[in-house]
């Protein structure tokens, strides 16, 4: 539900803001198996309802790298594809994982932000419970000041929410 709904939402940005078919194709391709990395990952850490240890987080956070190298060996996409999966947890700052990087790709920078709304605002866990829209885009709004998400994204992103 969580990769539909993302892809969902980055569709909905497509659509508003009128891109170029070709480039709404690769979007939503690149959202769809932006978390393809967790099939390679033990199933039940990844539904897991309580907060992961440092080791289960730790293997948690390969996910991306899998799901890159899944991308790039199975299939014949856009390099950009397989870049949003290994990418979507990154941040500007270069607080993200799995490599901390700083340059990251438009594409993995719009679908890290989505991926983390819907993360916040769709389902709870036994230690977090679920925000309500506004409230999730306040908290992202807050890291825009540490420069985890690039502002313009942002500001793009909330635009299309409010159609």
């Amino acid at each position: 539900e969580h990769t539909v709904n993302v892809t969902a939402l980055t569709l909905q940005y497509c659509f508003f803001y009128d891109l170029p078919e070709s480039e709404t194709q690769k979007l939503s391709l690149a959202a769809m198996l932006h978390d393809v990395g967790c099939a390679k990952i033990e199933k039940k850490l990844i539904e897991s309802q309580k907060k992961l240890s440092d080791k289960q987080f730790a293997t948690y956070t390969t996910h991306p790298g899998l799901g890159h190298e899944t991308i790039r060996v199975n299939a014949n996409f856009d390099i950009a594809i397989s870049k949003v999966a290994m990418e979507h947890h990154e941040r500007i700052d270069g607080s993200g994982y799995p490599q901390g990087l700083r340059g990251i790709s438009a594409y993995a920078q719009l679908i890290g932000l989505i991926d983390c709304y819907e993360h916040m605002t769709y389902r709870s866990k036994r230690f977090r419970k679920k925000k309500k829209p506004y409230e999730t885009l306040s908290i992202i709004k807050d890291e825009l000041s540490q420069k985890k998400f690039s502002k313009d994204i942002f500001k793009r992103f909330t635009a299309c929410l409010v159609r």
